[in-house]
């Protein structure tokens, strides 16, 4: 069982989301990889705030468990600019710089705090090389949610 999370993604994760939104963002990841209940995920933000490195990060992960692990992963949607349903057995990650979410889904808004573009390539290339570590972080903050929610 891992204590903390991979450095790379640590240091990126960290700069996007406030604590609160970062736990709801690991939590619902690893919700996925784990295969529960299907959610609508709204990344709200200004323009080059994060949210399609988030979103690109989820992509990752979810590759990376079927591809490597032989992990069932349910269906990954991914919109820009609103949401549109879809079926009700897929996560739906919706980037958006409105505030407004449906109604059931999960909210997660950016820091718009950036890094500079040599740090960000440095760190997603880290990021590629932690995925084993990332997928297994976020499936234990998912199965500790669980447990504290009891």
């Amino acid at each position: 069982m891992m204590n903390a999370s991979p450095k790379g993604y640590n240091e990126l994760v960290h700069r996007l989301l406030a604590p609160e939104d970062r736990e709801k963002f690991e939590t619902i990841v690893g919700s996925m990889l784990s295969g529960g209940t299907a959610r609508v995920v709204v990344i709200c933000g200004p323009e080059r705030s994060g949210k399609t490195t988030l979103t690109k990060l989820v992509h990752k992960l979810a590759i990376f468990s079927i591809v490597e692990t032989g992990r069932r992963v349910p269906q990954v949607v991914f919109q820009k600019s609103g949401y549109s349903p879809v079926e009700s057995d897929s996560f739906v990650f919706v980037e958006t710089k409105d505030f407004v979410a449906p109604h059931g889904a999960i909210f997660i808004c950016t820091t718009g705090d950036r890094l500079p573009l040599t740090k960000y390539y440095a760190l997603m290339h880290q990021i590629d090389l932690e995925r084993d570590d990332i997928a297994e972080y976020c499936i234990q903050t998912y199965h500790n949610n669980l447990e504290n929610n009891r």
